[in-house]
């Protein structure tokens, strides 16, 4: 009996639930049939991609979402394939009924196929109940026949049905239960907040405007969760702390990185500066802010 890796949900979860699947042994083989359906994940070496997977499980792992990977994908009947199991099942048992999903449009339209499993001259009546009422009415069956029930479906919500049939030559009842879990979609999405720093130079004294020199660093930091955009970083900011101030301020600015690869903080260090006066020390205080943005996985309701 053949059967399909059939996809539940297309979305950030699902994405990891393949991507878990890679080791080095079968990345190159699956970097030729697999890239055009993940972009950006397959386009260097193995390494490249362990750290690009590690992102993504960073993102699920932020949001408490690191469970949804699992079900998104299922080793599951075909439509032929579960049309076959569901005939032999009722012709093994002598069920008067089988049921099973023939087509699910993209519409939201879900076909159901219904058939009578008993033998003879018998007939076979039946009902549907559930979450759905089909859009076309259930007919008698004869012996070996079949009926296709169109169902809409709302995809925020579980579809559940069952179907509840009587043969009228023997009395004998039986019944088959359709479900499918609501349809649930997620996202990527992101906030930001605006991280600032101050750092100060001061000097100028005894005839040299680099004489008495003082520095003070600053550095940025990130929030827990978050990585730093680099090019953001600016100057916001720039006043006289005391004295006639100073001028000629250079900054050197050193990234550190988190284990995910985004920016945790920026130190800067000040190199050297110059007062305005070589006989009055004076200070000028400058302000830079930079942004930082947390990605997390949440999910979207229709």
């Amino acid at each position: 009996m053949a059967f399909d890796t059939t996809v539940i949900q297309s979305n950030v979860a699902a994405k990891y639930s393949i991507l878990s699947l890679i080791n080095q042994q079968n990345y190159e083989s699956v970097k030729q049939s697999g890239s055009a359906t993940i972009l950006g994940y397959f386009e260097g070496g193995f390494d490249e991609f362990k750290q690009k997977r590690s992102q993504l499980e960073s993102l699920l792992f932020a949001s408490g979402s690191f469970s949804l990977d699992q079900g998104f994908y299922r080793h599951a009947l075909s439509s032929v394939g579960a049309q076959a199991y569901a005939e032999c099942i009722a012709r093994q048992g002598n069920k008067p009924i089988a049921a099973w999903i023939a087509n699910k449009s993209a519409d939201g339209i879900i076909a159901v196929t219904v058939k009578s499993g008993v033998t003879g001259n018998a007939t076979v009546v039946y009902t549907v109940d559930g979450s759905a009422k089909p859009m076309n009415q259930p007919a008698p069956l004869s012996a070996g026949s079949s009926q296709t029930l169109l169902f809409a479906r709302d995809p925020s919500k579980a579809f559940l049905i069952a179907v509840n049939a009587i043969n009228q030559a023997t009395q004998a009842t039986d019944s088959a239960v359709i479900e499918l879990p609501r349809m649930r979609n997620f996202e990527v999405a992101s906030e930001e907040k605006i991280i600032s720093t101050s750092l100060m130079c001061a000097a100028g004294c005894q005839g040299n405007t680099a004489g008495c020199r003082i520095m003070e660093p600053g550095k940025i930091v990130a929030p827990t969760g978050y990585a730093i955009d680099r090019n953001t970083l600016r100057e916001v900011g720039r006043r006289t702390r005391f004295g006639p101030g100073s001028k000629n301020i250079y900054i050197n600015w050193v990234d550190a990185f988190g284990s995910d690869g985004g920016i945790q903080s920026i130190d800067g260090q000040i190199q050297s500066c110059e007062g305005n006066s070589p006989h009055t020390q004076g200070a000028t205080e400058l302000t830079f802010e930079a942004r930082a943005i947390r990605k997390f996985v949440r999910e979207v309701v229709k």
